[in-house]
């Protein structure tokens, strides 16, 4: 799909969370890197309040932004190992995202959930 020039989104916490990307999984950075795919922060604001199930839907009108951020440019260190590369590059969009969903999230003025939902997956 990507080698083609179509567009994949991903969760790279796995799926709703608080958002925050304390914790990001490398798949992102895997496609980016062997897919040749543009990494661009996308923050998905609204869709869980805090103490909210991972599985709930927002409740009828209510307020929903998705902001899109610069694509992500990776520095990639080519003298480093696979693993130790693709790590890198995790840590790099982690903290890009991680920080465009902050800024988005006080922008808009719709706060982040708090918790960790219960039905996350992985928790």
């Amino acid at each position: 799909m990507l080698r083609r020039g179509g567009v994949i989104g991903i969760f790279p916490e796995g799926g709703r969370g608080r958002g925050d990307l304390a914790q990001a999984g490398r798949g992102v950075a895997w496609l980016a890197i062997n897919g040749g795919a543009t990494v661009v922060p996308t923050a998905c604001l609204g869709t869980r309040a805090t103490g909210q199930h991972a599985d709930s839907w927002p409740r009828l009108r209510s307020r929903m932004v998705v902001d899109f951020g610069a694509p992500v440019d990776l520095e990639l260190d080519a003298s480093l190992p696979g693993r130790q590369r693709l790590q890198h590059a995790a840590e790099q969009i982690r903290t890009t995202l991680g920080g465009h969903v902050h800024d988005a999230s006080r922008r808009h003025g719709i706060p982040l959930p708090t918790d960790i939902p219960e039905g996350l997956i992985g928790t």
